[in-house]
């Protein structure tokens, strides 16, 4: 069967100029069977978009052969970009929802990390994901949405009860110091609130949630912080003694 291909200025949605019109009347099972011989997805995609006859049964295939085949790669790229729709695409087409990239991050923890709280919560729906899985820094992704500021994604996590509020990535930073560091008050307020967070915790270089916070100049956080009672002052490296002092003085 010869097929002309479109021009340049034809638009791919349009219906197109094949020589056999029966073309357009082959059975699905031909159809997938001819998708099956397409080595890219690439391809197959562009086939799938041709006409509406040939979308119905090639998109879905499309859905699943890429689960199958490739990692579930459309789902973490829907999550990392938000693309709500197409995430739940990939979820009832059979996608591993912990399936991971080349950073150890899963789908959630990709959503994590960009603040997509409607895909976040998509996955969450499924009852099937890891919400403290690591990367391969070992940071969660409390760790990445407290250290953003990403307030909402924070709290959906929490509700799950099933984060490690204080775990500890690759260089001892909790989720608690990240927010710190970075000068969220808000996100600081809301792990306070859970009562089981330790707010005195120390990185490699003895510092603390609050010796950093003073350090970067976040002079709400440092009240935020001695306001617990919990905070110590005084820091045990002598170049962030001066910072503490002064800081605390201020406050």
């Amino acid at each position: 069967m010869s097929v002309e291909l479109l021009g340049p200025s034809e638009s791919p949605t349009r219906k197109p100029r094949f020589l056999n019109p029966d073309f357009l009347l082959l059975p699905n099972e031909v159809l997938l069977l001819v998708a099956n011989f397409l080595e890219r997805e690439t391809d197959i995609n562009s086939l799938a978009k041709t006409n509406r006859r040939f979308y119905s049964p090639l998109n879905p295939y499309l859905y699943r052969r890429n689960s199958l085949q490739s990692g579930s790669s459309a789902l973490l790229w829907a999550a990392q970009e938000g693309m709500a729709a197409t995430a739940r695409t990939c979820v009832l087409e059979g996608a591993n929802v912990e399936a991971i990239n080349s950073h150890g991050r899963t789908p959630l923890f990709q959503a994590a990390v960009e603040g997509h709280e409607e895909v976040l919560k998509l996955l969450l729906e499924t009852g099937r994901v890891d919400v403290d899985s690591k990367d391969s820094d070992d940071r969660t992704p409390l760790s990445v949405a407290a250290g953003h500021g990403y307030e909402a994604v924070v709290k959906l996590l929490l509700a799950t009860g099933r984060v490690n509020i204080d775990s500890k990535d690759r260089c001892y930073r909790t989720p608690f110091f990240w927010a710190a560091a970075r000068g969220h008050e808000a996100v600081l307020k809301l792990l306070l609130e859970t009562g089981r967070v330790n707010v005195d915790s120390k990185d490699p270089f003895d510092r603390t949630p609050l010796s950093v916070a003073a350090e970067q100049g976040h002079e709400a956080v440092g009240k935020l912080l001695l306001a617990t009672g919990r905070a110590q002052r005084i820091c045990m490296i002598a170049r962030h003694c001066f910072w503490l002092r002064w800081k605390a003085m201020k406050l």
